[in-house]
């Protein structure tokens, strides 16, 4: 018999329900929940069953947890690599979103970036056009945020950079 469950994680509860006994064989069902403020990223915890079996008093279960973001930029991290004065280049970065959203435009931009192409539409996935002039020289980065109308977490981050030379 299972006695209890306990998680390492404080971002994690679980719950477990005897589902059939029958002779020998003991079925339990086992859900872990995550608590609605867990951090992005990939999560490692064990969840440990106490039963009433002394040669096996404990159990462990391994759990991994991906949560990801609401929207998500690719590529994260834009990188023109160099750049000739006066060249300039269009990338396509792309949004996309577990629910449709709608850009309401993009934060940061410089002199040297220009967005070319944003829809107004409402959808899940977004295609947006940055065109790069290089107008200075040097090691140019940029941090750009794209706004959306989803009301919480409905931004993300974009990192670009070129390096700018003769």
């Amino acid at each position: 018999e299972v006695l209890e469950a306990k998680t390492e994680s404080h971002y994690l509860k679980v719950n477990y329900a005897l589902v059939k006994r029958e002779g020998n064989d003991v079925i339990y069902e086992a859900t872990a929940v995550v608590r609605e403020d867990i951090p992005v990223g990939k999560w490692f915890s064990d969840i440990f069953f106490k039963t009433n079996v002394g040669s096996i008093p404990m159990v462990r279960v391994p759990l991994n947890v991906q949560v990801e973001s609401i929207l998500t930029v690719s590529p994260a991290n834009l990188s023109l690599g160099t750049v000739k004065m006066g060249d300039s280049s269009d990338r396509k970065i792309v949004v996309r979103g577990t629910q449709p959203f709608t850009i309401l435009g993009v934060e940061g931009l410089d002199d040297n970036w220009v967005v070319k192409e944003l829809s107004k539409e409402k959808k899940e996935v977004h295609v947006i056009t940055l065109s790069f002039k290089a107008n200075r020289e040097g090691d140019l980065k940029q941090k750009m945020l794209i706004k959306t109308d989803i009301p919480e977490s409905g931004n993300v981050e974009l990192n670009a950079n070129a390096f700018v030379n003769r």
